[in-house]
C-alpha cells in the first residue's frame, strides 16, 4: 500500500485507517482488499473477507462483496476526524 499514495494524502490517510481500524477487530490483513487491491498479491476474490473502499469509488459493487459474504469498509472522503461505514453479511 506505502507505494499506492502519496505519504500525506487522503486516500492513504483514510486507507492507513480503515486498516488499523480492522487489524484492531481481529481481522486478518491478508484477507482484506483495499480501494481495489489485495495486500497480499496472492489471495483470490473468494478469500477476501473485507472490501475497503474510498470516496464511495466502488460502491455500486457493494452488493456483490455482500453477496459473496464479504465485510464492506467505506471509508468517508474528506472528514477531519475520519468518518466510516462499515457494513457486515448476515449469517
Amino acid at each position: 500500500m506505502d507505494e499506492r499514495w502519496a505519504p500525506h494524502s487522503p486516500l492513504s490517510r483514510g486507507a492507513a485507517a480503515a486498516l488499523a481500524h480492522l487489524e484492531g477487530t481481529g481481522q486478518d490483513l491478508n484477507h482484506v482488499e483495499v480501494d481495489g487491491r489485495y495486500l497480499d498479491y496472492r489471495k483470490k476474490d473468494e478469500a477476501i473477507e473485507c472490501f475497503i473502499a474510498l470516496s464511495w469509488r466502488y460502491w455500486r459493487s457493494a452488493t456483490r462483496y455482500l453477496d459473496d459474504g464479504q465485510a464492506w469498509f467505506e471509508v468517508l472522503p474528506a472528514q477531519h476526524p475520519l468518518h466510516a461505514l462499515q457494513i457486515t453479511p448476515g449469517a
